[in-house]
């Protein structure tokens, strides 16, 4: 799994501008590798990069800021692609995974059940 702290240009302000002005506050210290250009830029370099690796955890420089860019314009760019599989409809996570709905702790046991655990008067 790669990790990739990401700085996007938007809203009419350049990815390199955008990081300069962050770092002017705090300067941002990550040991992740670092990605600042445009939404497709980071497309064509998420495809490659998803070439030869399992899977890759985007880090947003300002989540409100690149969340948008990312939904927006890298998601839907990389499904066309085929670079990521079609969003699943429907289902719960565990369902989409093939899980069975495992049996609740709390789940009232049946006079059988609670006569074995000697619960029985």
């Amino acid at each position: 799994m790669a990790e990739l702290d990401v700085v996007l240009d938007s809203r009419g302000q350049g990815a390199s501008a955008r990081l300069a002005e962050l770092d002017a506050f705090t300067p941002w210290t990550s040991s992740r590798a670092r990605f600042v250009g445009t939404a497709a830029e980071l497309v064509d370099f998420l495809a490659g990069l998803l070439a030869v690796a399992d899977g890759v955890r985007l880090h947003p420089a300002v989540l409100d800021v690149e969340l948008e860019e990312l939904a927006q314009l890298v998601l839907p760019e990389l499904r066309r692609r085929a670079v990521l599989k079609p969003v699943a409809q429907g289902g719960t996570f565990r369902e989409l995974l093939g899980l069975e709905r495992p049996l609740s702790r709390y789940a009232s046991v049946g006079a059988a059940g609670a006569a074995v655990v000697g619960l029985e008067n």
